[in-house]
């Protein structure tokens, strides 16, 4: 490969370098093809092309080592001087064209940079420093440099492309946290949302019962209704969360997420109601207040001794199976965001796990809240 080169070299500069006699340039050219095939970058890149069938990287190398070939020579000839006439730079070029070339400079260093794994951030990144630093280099002071100065300049662009990278990390991080902090509610937020909440149960509450007609199962006393809708309210409105209330309260536009939400609220104490009339064993806390205060009638013991047909198992319920769906929904969603980021065990081994954690939520999910609010994105059920 570094024959090649030379012969390459030794070819072209003997058109163009007539003061030079052939056999001094054959030795500077030998000389500087020796350092730099002793390089630990040149000798890790041979051994990577030495047997490759790729031409289009073989083509690339081979420009890169007859560059670097160049440029080492004129740094030799600059510093001995074999009797070569020397003339000054003239920069004539327009504003047009350093910035031209200023763009290729930089782009071709942070190309170099991420060809040889230098740098491990995002492609997009990279992008972002590179014409960040272009817009800075007003001057274009590497534009105005001969190509012997600019190769010798390279370390320093690679510097401030590392530099410039390291800070956009570092102020995405800071803006992260930001948001963080910013969207953890205040104290303030906390008894705008705990006073929404309050208020919906209450709505809630006073139209179920103002509307015994539509909503009372029939084998629930009139007179017992209010207590027992009372103590069912009370026993939701512990358990809610913040999801609804925080939609409510963002809804400045007014998009009826507040209708929605009294809704749902209406609809979960009608479904507890009626399982407190149709099941032999409704919720402890809500039967044993109601039993003890004479709102249920007592169950003759003659009746419990008898045998009960086995009711239909609530996980065969076709209730209980589109509530399921609605989990597994969510569980899809997250792994679909998370799976271009997982190795192909760990991908594996996180779907079964999003799939178990579904199941077991869908179980937990007694009062079928997931089924009432119809709806598989909420903060809540991801976590």
């Amino acid at each position: 490969m570094w024959t090649e080169t030379i012969n390459k070299y030794m070819d072209n500069a003997r058109s163009s370098n007539n003061e030079i006699h052939p056999t001094t340039l054959r030795a500077i050219t030998t000389q500087a093809a020796k350092k730099l095939m002793k390089r630990e970058y040149f000798v890790n890149k041979v051994r990577k092309l030495a047997r490759s069938k790729d031409q289009t990287a073989l083509l690339e190398f081979m420009e890169e080592r007859y560059r670097s070939l160049q440029n080492e020579i004129d740094l030799i000839t600059h510093t001995h001087s074999y009797d070569t006439p020397m003339q000054d730079v003239e920069d004539k070029s327009s504003k047009i064209d350093r910035i031209r070339r200023t763009t290729v400079i930089w782009r071709n260093t942070a190309k170099t940079l991420w060809k040889d794994n230098i740098l491990t951030c995002k492609q997009e990144t990279l992008d972002q420093a590179t014409r960040l630093l272009l817009l800075a280099d007003t001057s274009h002071k590497y534009a105005s440099l001969s190509e012997t100065d600019v190769y010798n300049t390279e370390l320093d662009r690679r510097d401030s492309i590392i530099a410039k990278i390291t800070e956009l990390n570092e102020n995405a991080k800071k803006i992260i946290k930001d948001i963080q902090l910013k969207s953890t509610h205040s104290s303030a937020d906390k008894d705008k949302l705990e006073l929404i909440k309050k208020q919906g149960w209450e709505t809630a509450k006073r139209k179920v019962t103002q509307n015994p007609d539509k909503f009372a199962p029939p084998n629930i006393p009139i007179a017992n209704y209010p207590k027992i809708v009372a103590d069912i309210v009370k026993e939701l409105g512990d358990k809610e969360d913040d999801s609804w209330a925080t939609k409510i309260l963002k809804d400045v536009k007014n998009k009826g997420i507040q209708s929605k939400a009294l809704e749902a609220k209406i609809q979960t104490i009608v479904r507890r109601l009626n399982n407190l009339s149709n099941n032999p064993s409704p919720t402890p806390r809500i039967l044993s207040r109601a039993s003890s205060e004479g709102l249920v009638a007592p169950t003759d013991p003659l009746d419990q001794e008898m045998d009960q047909a086995d009711p239909l198992p609530w996980t065969d319920t076709e209730e209980y199976k589109q509530n399921r769906q609605l989990w597994i929904n969510s569980a899809s969603e997250i792994f679909e965001k998370l799976s271009p980021y997982l190795q192909p065990l760990e991908c594996k081994q996180r779907e079964e796990l999003l799939w178990d954690a579904a199941d077991i939520c869908a179980l937990q999910d007694k009062d079928l809240l997931q089924l009432q609010s119809i709806s598989s994105l909420t903060d809540g059920n991801k976590k």
